[in-house]
């Protein structure tokens, strides 16, 4: 097989997991060879606060076309990467411990061996120590990508047929496909990419989609192009909080006594939520929150409780012009979200800026969530050129369901085993985009009666509100 040369666009959960499924491959035939060059608009620092929330295979246990191996799935796929001999697991004390070198000094663990720690802290069946809740294993995408990018860097140096070059704080410009060569921008440097394949897993903006519509050559008369689900537009935020200081006690046993004597208190919930723009005889039901509350099992640690709280808000807390006044506004608002999680008065809570500089304000967003999906999740043009919308980039992400992450991580390796298969036709990508669509549109359906919400309604409103503006 020639020389290969693959353009990954975005070095995010699906990129970084294709690079590997690249470098496994050619591990195990020296006949493939690849030159791949990662596209990435960011840094390597990662500077995402976002969680992953994983779902396992257990949760899919009705739909019976769903992926059936353990490794399909981010915690199996994680453990068979990173501990493919079955090498760790935890103490009584829930240290690390490696199996022939006994206890792991925390001071060297790798990124990989502190992610398995955390994986294995978790559980499924986990009662969460403030609300009794079920819990599912959470994922800082963040600590996730640094911990695959560990993997990539030492797998690469035993496969000497894959060449990988890092192009950070990159973006593509335009794209020949006559040539296969596009045209790369990084700082005040211009310089030109020879590729075969591109896979973008740039997310939910389609800035590269775009680009790749405009340069496609005339005889290709089928373009990438997103249809809207029958969905409302819904508008969310992103706040990072955490326990104030020095007035909740910090000991584990203390602080689930405090919880347990504070919840269920009536602290005015309503009145507040009025006060910040939100009007309702119930209180708002589309949000996720996720803790670091599993430690809280091995009561040596002393922990500050950190929160992430992603939840919808009213448009007209979005719609709020002044940044500072609207991040103000949607940090009361997640305290106050908190408050019902939790069931303790919001002025126990308050906003967490660690990781937050003068350049990257990432704890407290606001974002409108518009669900589209791509009439065609790949094209492969007459020269031989493939290109794959793979994750976010082909279904647009909707965080309630907290599925997306998963579908992207086997589209990933799906188009990645496609490439390496010369000749192979791409239908089964095509499918398993299919299903994933319609699985996503199944659950929307149902979310009407789950949250006693008349969601037809809300898309009739705002057809009719962009009438309005619109005539």
């Amino acid at each position: 097989m020639p020389n290969k040369n693959i353009i990954i666009v975005g070095a995010g959960l699906s990129g970084l997991t294709a690079i590997i499924k690249f470098l496994q491959n050619a591990s195990t035939n020296p006949s493939l060879q690849f030159e791949i060059n990662v596209i990435e608009k960011r840094s390597l620092n990662f500077n995402r606060r976002q969680k992953l929330i994983n779902l396992n295979k257990r949760e899919f246990q009705n739909f019976h076309d769903f992926p059936t191996s353990a490794s399909n799935y981010w915690d199996g796929y994680c453990k068979q990467l990173f501990d493919p001999n079955d090498q760790y697991s935890l103490n009584h004390e829930k240290q690390l411990v490696h199996k022939v070198y006994g206890i792991m000094p925390e001071a060297i663990l790798s990124k990989r061996e502190k992610f398995l720690r955390k994986l294995f802290r978790q559980d499924y069946s986990y009662l969460h120590p403030f609300t009794n809740k079920k819990t599912f294993k959470n994922f800082s995408i963040k600590e996730l990508q640094f911990a695959l990018l560990e993997h990539i860097n030492e797998l690469q140096n035993s496969v000497p047929n894959v060449e990988i070059n890092w192009h950070v704080e990159s973006q593509i410009r335009n794209i020949d496909f006559e040539t296969k060569e596009l045209t790369v921008v990084a700082g005040d440097r211009t310089y030109l990419l020879k590729f075969d394949a591109i896979f973008n897993c740039e997310g939910t903006k389609a800035e590269t989609t775009d680009i790749i519509n405009t340069s496609l050559p005339p005889n290709v008369k089928e373009k990438f192009a997103f249809e809207k689900i029958d969905f409302p537009l819904l508008y969310h935020c992103a706040v990072r909080l955490k326990l104030k200081p020095n007035v909740i006690p910090q000991e584990p046993k203390s602080l689930i006594k405090f919880f347990s004597q504070q919840k269920n208190k009536n602290h005015h919930l309503a009145k507040k939520f009025k006060k910040i723009g939100f009007v309702s005889p119930t209180p708002p039901n589309l949000f996720i929150i996720d803790d670091n509350a599993y430690k809280y099992e091995f009561e040596k640690e002393k922990l500050s409780l950190r929160i992430f709280v992603a939840s919808e808000i009213p448009k007209k807390i979005y719609d709020i012009p002044d940044l500072a006044e609207r991040k103000k506004i949607i940090i009361q608002w997640a305290k106050l979200i908190a408050s019902i999680r939790y069931g303790i008065s919001d002025e126990f809570f308050e906003f967490d800026d660690r990781g937050e500089t003068d350049h990257y304000q990432i704890n407290a967003l606001t974002f409108a969530n518009e669900l589209k999906a791509v009439n065609r999740p790949e094209i492969t043009l007459p020269n031989g050129v493939v290109i794959f919308l793979v994750g976010d980039a082909n279904l647009s992400n909707f965080y309630p369901m907290g599925c997306s992450a998963l579908f992207g991580l086997n589209e990933a390796i799906e188009a990645v085993e496609l490439i390496c298969k010369e000749n192979q036709s791409k239908d089964s990508y095509v499918r398993l985009f299919n299903f994933y669509r319609l699985h996503l549109v199944n659950e929307l359906e149902a979310m009407d009666s789950l949250l006693h919400r008349d969601f037809k309604a809300e898309i009739e409103e705002q057809k009719l509100a962009n009438l309005n503006m619109n005539p």
